[in-house]
């Protein structure tokens, strides 16, 4: 009579081998999502960017982006009309398990052309850190208000 099925120890090195590709695999699975979450948060900035650029163009009046740290948890950006209406046009907020952190405080008023009338003859930048990760993102807004995320070989994360 055959019997089928597994035996005691197929099963027990199964599990081992099992085990090892998941010791193996996690760290850079963690890795994957830090950098997932980085650059979530880095095109929602950048969103929020092009679109008070936008509706400084469209509605003709100058509209004001700023960006600030929540405490270590979180950070929020708001757009709102520069004439002090309380009109929030758009307000978000990034948080997470790890926090990103930016250079708080940075504040960018377009005017109703697009340009940026605080960044003077340098650029504003922005830039988010993931705790866990070497790499950043820097986000770029010129005086002609065009706004860019800089690639990989133009950043300096150090």
């Amino acid at each position: 009579m055959k019997q089928r099925g597994f035996t005691l120890i197929e099963l027990l090195v199964t599990l081992a081998i099992a085990a090892i590709f998941a010791t193996i695999a996690v760290p850079s699975f963690s890795n994957f999502l830090a950098r997932q979450q980085l650059a979530s948060d880095a095109n929602e900035v950048l969103s929020g960017l092009n679109y008070a650029r936008s509706q400084a163009i469209t509605q003709r009046i100058n509209v004001s982006f700023a960006i600030e740290q929540q405490g270590s948890e979180s950070w929020q950006f708001n757009v709102e009309p520069e004439d002090k209406n309380n009109t929030v046009v758009r307000e978000r907020e990034g948080a997470g398990s790890d926090a990103i952190t930016l250079n708080s405080g940075v504040t960018v008023i377009f005017e109703r052309l697009g340009k940026t009338t605080n960044c003077g003859s340098s650029d504003c930048e922005i830039r988010l850190d993931h705790p866990r990760l070497e790499d950043c993102r820097i986000i770029r807004i010129n005086s002609l208000g065009r706004v860019r995320s800089l690639p990989s070989d133009e950043r300096n994360c150090s």
